[in-house]
């Protein structure tokens, strides 16, 4: 069998790392010998990406140039699958009428055409409405990573989606169900991205927060450990920002410089004593593998993607003296949170990695 993924691929961040797992797994658990071919918008940059998390036995993972039309109808022909890969349908991403097209492509060839653990962001701009629209008609199944999302899809389809887990919590849960001998250590692992407010004042009032926030902390912790979530320039680099933080600060504070593998990221997560987590799937990974972590929230307060997550599982009053939204005044104003907040818990949120594979198992087997 082979599989064509595509989606947000050559600008991948760690999370989007794990949902490809979490693919791949799926797949595998259909056929065994299945041959992924990822469509990527930077080869290069997938290519790496591929080596640090699967080394030299990534045989049956390749990656092609997406937006070489040519070498990717001659993937679309060979394949049985075409899966768009998870991350956010949503405005402003230049790369979502390639998608679009690829998706009408692959139904005009009779493929199986999937939607697989993405989420819905913010759809108000009609060009964007369109390719939308146009992805959701040429897809055989639409399995979205949240209810928020499946109530998005439906008012734009008319039809039902699917809520199944996002395939990268299928990754995390199997890391971390075979890592469950492990030594705590006294970290501090914070998941910070440079986030561009439209008002200056916040932006440089939310940098000031952080600076304060872990000015009280440190003493708490043997280290402060800055972890990029993404180490490409497109789509931010996340050690831009901790490079401006750890210049500003008088306590020590490493930073990861060189860019880490999906194994890497959860195994600092799982040890330290405790997290912060800005991008989305950052918080997935810390609540997940660690469970004592801060949440610093900068999509939509009631529908975004993080507060979507901790509805998934009903856990947002758990997390309501651990949770600030920097959208929200009143919320950056309250970040110097005591750190009481951060002391040693143990409500790890606990899933079963089988049960999420065979939901997906069952209704791809069904196409």
């Amino acid at each position: 069998m082979k599989v064509v993924v595509i989606g947000w691929y050559g600008t991948e961040t760690i999370g989007d790392r794990a949902i490809l797992d979490g693919i791949i797994r799926v797949f595998k658990c259909i056929d065994q010998n299945v041959k992924i071919e990822i469509g990527s918008l930077w080869t290069f940059f997938t290519e790496r990406t591929l080596y640090e998390d699967y080394g030299n036995q990534h045989e049956n993972i390749k990656c092609f140039d997406v937006k070489n039309k040519k070498i990717l109808r001659k993937k679309i022909s060979e394949c049985e699958y075409i899966v768009f890969g998870g991350g956010p349908i949503m405005d402003g991403i230049a790369h979502l009428e390639l998608m679009a097209e690829i998706f009408a492509y692959g139904k005009m060839r009779k493929k199986k055409t999937i939607i697989m653990g993405c989420g819905l962001g913010s759809l108000e701009n009609a060009e964007y409405i369109r390719y939308a629209k146009q992805l959701f008609e040429n897809s055989d199944k639409v399995f979205l990573r949240d209810k928020n999302s499946c109530c998005l899809y439906e008012k734009l389809s008319g039809n039902a989606a699917h809520y199944i887990e996002d395939p990268a919590i299928i990754s995390v849960i199997h890391y971390k169900s075979n890592h469950q001998k492990f030594k705590k250590n006294d970290n501090l692992v914070c998941c910070f991205r440079n986030y561009t407010f439209s008002n200056k004042q916040k932006e440089e009032d939310f940098k000031r927060y952080i600076e304060a926030l872990l000015s009280r902390w440190s003493p708490n912790f043997e280290k402060i450990v800055l972890w990029p979530m993404h180490t490409f320039t497109v789509g931010g680099d996340d050690r831009a920002y901790a490079i401006e933080l750890v210049d500003k600060v008088d306590y020590e504070v490493e930073i990861r410089s060189t860019p880490p593998s999906l194994w890497e990221t959860y195994d600092v997560i799982l040890k330290a004593k405790s997290c912060i987590g800005m991008r989305h799937h950052s918080v997935v990974f810390q609540t997940i593998l660690n469970g004592n972590n801060f949440i610093i929230d900068y999509t939509d307060e009631n529908i975004g993607k993080i507060v979507s997550f901790l509805q998934n599982y009903g856990i947002e009053k758990l997390y309501s003296n651990r949770y600030i939204n920097i959208n929200n005044i009143e919320s950056l104003n309250n970040l110097n949170i005591s750190i009481e907040m951060m002391e040693e818990r143990k409500d790890v949120l606990e899933l079963d990695e089988n049960e999420i594979i065979n939901k997906y198992v069952e209704k791809i087997k069904n196409l």
